[in-house]
């Protein structure tokens, strides 16, 4: 029969005979094909895309007003008995940054705070332990959509202590630059204070994430805490005028929010100077056709013998493996191991998969993985859905060997982060930026378990591969930090109020010297 690779990516027609079917599922007399899709870790109807009927389920429950509906106190305290457990078995990492004695000590304090509440209230109790757990690839998000439909009209960037309109909406009476020194009768540095106590998404111990996020988005920090019954709030200038905001369609402050983002697209390319070449690249999740794109563009650079080539990973938030290793080989000097080994909690059952909507509880998810004499956990050493040892060798073909500058930042994260580790201390190679948001040693991912949590509208994904990707010491790198680059830029007011690109501008200097 026809046997036809296809790239990810290639488009084929109506028409197009693209292979055979064959025998997957016992139950079924009549050949036929085996789908699974998963939209963000998350189960998802694999007939929809075909237009054809579909008897796929989703794992859903009773719609929650995460605001208003009060929780039974015994609903509440079964979830929790779920969070812990699954966190528990599934999470290789758990312990990576705080004690097991540390982490017991925040559920037990969590614990005795349960009583009737909402949702929100709910999710406040797992701050900290979120935050113990130090992990950016651990998240806890509500199943149904927020009911918020208007807020504030006002875009808040803070820069060092101090706060500043980024945009407003016209006649609001606030414009772009006007200091802000208090929102909702709160000052700044104390609204500041607050949300740094509840933030998590940060990964190990480096806290840029949260200055990024402060610096993009003030605003919807503070805003959270006025939903849902706010119409209007009060800013309070330096100048010490109050001006009340009366709230508008969130669109329009998600328009401000857009507006002060880099470059949405997968990858762009540009020559800023006719020496110097820039690549953008917004993702690893690349098809094929994508990824040989970028290979033409690093062959033309090249063959035109362009002298200084730019590649910037800035607020990628990763994506495939196999990209990111493919477009290393064209900018390595030599061989290069990205990872040391993998490990998982068990290569048995995890019994709290039954609660997920994207795993099957009966069989082990990881029987290739091995116990070590020891050791805890389970191990293998070769890469996820592969033989290979994760070694990447520079292309024969297509490798840049110029000068190379790589711009990472604090969301340059899980592959984009891993990018930017293997080119540190390449001879060629000046990494500009920030410390990326994904540590340098290793990270939880790969695989997740999606724990649907239905009587309280929540789901929690959990990593279940931890990936050692350095295991030597690197005396520039302590344990817990992620990329730490060659010459660093702060963030601050320059990127978000202004619009200016000073990793590149910084980039560019050294070009220049």
């Amino acid at each position: 029969g026809l046997v036809k690779p296809f790239r990810t990516g290639e488009k084929i027609t109506k028409g197009d005979v693209i292979g055979k079917v064959s025998y997957a599922y016992h139950a079924f007399s009549m050949p036929h094909i085996e789908l699974l899709r998963t939209i963000d870790t998350k189960g998802a109807d694999p007939m929809s895309v075909f237009g054809l009927e579909t008897s796929f389920k989703k794992v859903v429950g009773r719609e929650v007003d995460i605001f208003k509906d009060i929780i039974p106190a015994d609903t509440l305290k079964r979830t929790f008995a779920i969070i812990r457990s699954s966190l528990e078995e599934i999470h290789p990492g758990l312990y990576d940054y705080i004690s097991k004695r540390e982490m017991d000590s925040l559920f037990d304090v969590a614990k005795k705070q349960l009583k009737p509440m909402s949702c929100k209230e709910f999710t406040l109790l797992f701050k900290s332990i979120m935050q113990g757990i130090a992990d950016s690839h651990t998240e806890m998000s509500y199943a149904f959509p927020l009911p918020i439909k208007k807020i504030p009209p006002v875009l808040l960037t803070l820069d060092g202590e101090k706060a500043f309109v980024v945009n407003a909406l016209p006649k609001v009476g606030l414009k772009k630059g006007d200091e802000i020194v208090a929102v909702g009768g709160k000052s700044i540095s104390e609204w500041v204070s607050n949300i740094k106590k509840t933030m998590y998404g940060f990964e190990g111990y480096n806290r840029l994430y949260i200055d990024r996020y402060l610096a993009e988005d003030l605003s919807i920090a503070i805003y959270k805490k006025f939903f849902p019954a706010e119409n209007s709030l009060t800013f309070k200038t330096a100048t010490g005028k109050q001006v009340v905001v009366a709230y508008a369609p969130i669109q329009n402050y998600m328009k401000f929010k857009a507006q002060n983002r880099l470059e949405p697209a997968p990858y762009s390319f540009k020559m800023l100077k006719p020496n110097v070449a820039y690549l953008r690249i917004s993702t690893f999740q690349l098809t094929d056709v994508e990824t040989d794109s970028i290979e033409a563009i690093v062959g033309r650079i090249q063959k035109q013998n362009i002298s200084n080539f730019i590649v910037d990973v800035r607020d990628n938030g990763g994506g495939s493996i196999k990209v990111g290793n493919r477009i290393l080989s064209f900018l390595l000097t030599e061989p290069k191991k990205m990872f040391a080994y993998r490990m998982v909690s068990t290569n048995g059952i995890y019994s709290t998969l039954k609660y997920s909507d994207n795993w099957d509880a009966t069989h082990p998810p990881f029987p290739e993985f091995k116990a070590e004499v020891g050791k805890k956990g389970c191990y293998s050493y070769v890469m996820e859905d592969s033989t290979d040892s994760g070694l990447v060798q520079p292309s024969i073909k297509t490798n840049f060997g110029g000068k190379l500058y790589i711009l990472a930042n604090e969301m340059s994260i899980s592959m984009a982060s891993d990018f930017a580790g293997a080119l540190l201390g390449q001879r060629n190679c000046t990494i500009v930026g920030r410390e990326t948001g994904s540590c340098y040693y290793q990270m939880n991912a790969e695989r997740f378990a999606n724990i649907i949590l239905p009587q309280v509208g929540l789901s929690l994904r959990i990593p279940m591969v931890k990936s050692v990707i350095n295991d030597t010491p690197n005396p520039r790198i302590p344990y817990g930090r992620g990329v730490i680059p060659d010459y660093e830029v702060p963030i601050g007011a320059q990127e978000f109020l202004y619009k200016k690109d000073v990793v590149l501008s910084k980039a560019l200097e050294l070009i220049l010297k």
